[in-house]
């Protein structure tokens, strides 16, 4: 598979993976070619707000111990978000900055066209 000078359009799936070292070889080579600027990366404006929201869910599960229904204690721990918020701010701008990662905004007018 031809990776170098491509575009990719990339799902909060994908982006999951690949931060928690779990992807599959074709999808550590498309990041790293977008690292070292032979491909890009695109994605949405969308993805990055769930990217961040499963991000935050996961982080309250490893780091803070929540388990199961974790969206709910989340949704009653103000005091948690606002740590979490903390530990992600830099996380994930820093890397969709250093993957050079183009956001393209959701336009009310593609979801209209949308069957």
């Amino acid at each position: 598979m031809k990776i170098r000078g491509k575009n990719f359009f990339v799902d909060t799936s994908a982006f999951i993976v690949f931060l928690h070292g779990s992807c599959n070889a074709i999808t550590k080579e498309i990041f790293k070619n977008a690292l070292e600027g032979n491909s890009q990366l695109v994605t949405s404006s969308r993805c990055i707000d769930e990217l961040l929201f499963k991000e935050m869910v996961l982080l309250a599960k490893a780091k803070y111990g929540i388990g199961n229904k974790a969206v709910e204690k989340l949704r009653k721990n103000f005091q948690l978000v606002k740590k979490i918020e903390v530990d992600l701010e830099n996380l994930i701008p820093k890397f969709l900055k250093t993957y050079l990662v183009e956001i393209i905004e959701v336009k009310r007018e593609w979801i209209l066209e949308i069957p």
